[in-house]
C-alpha cells in the first residue's frame, strides 16, 4: 500500500473533522460541550483512520 493513501486518508479526515468543529465552535457551546464533543470527533477520527488503513491494506492484499 502506498504510504501516501495513508498520508491523504489522514489529512483528510483530520481536514473534516476540524471543519465540523469549527462550525460547531460558531455556535458558541458551553465549554463542557465543546469539550464533549472535540473527544468524540478525536474518537471518531481515530475510528476513521484505523478503519481506512485496515481497508487499505485489505484491498491491497486481494490484488496480490
Amino acid at each position: 500500500v502506498p504510504i501516501i493513501e495513508i498520508v491523504f486518508l489522514a489529512t483528510v479526515v483530520t481536514h473534516c473533522l476540524i471543519g465540523l468543529r469549527g462550525i460547531i465552535l460558531d455556535m458558541n457551546p458551553s465549554r463542557k460541550v465543546l469539550n464533549i464533543v472535540t473527544w468524540l470527533l478525536v474518537i471518531l477520527g481515530v475510528f476513521s483512520v484505523g478503519y481506512g488503513v485496515w481497508l487499505a491494506f485489505a484491498i491491497a492484499s486481494q490484488g496480490s
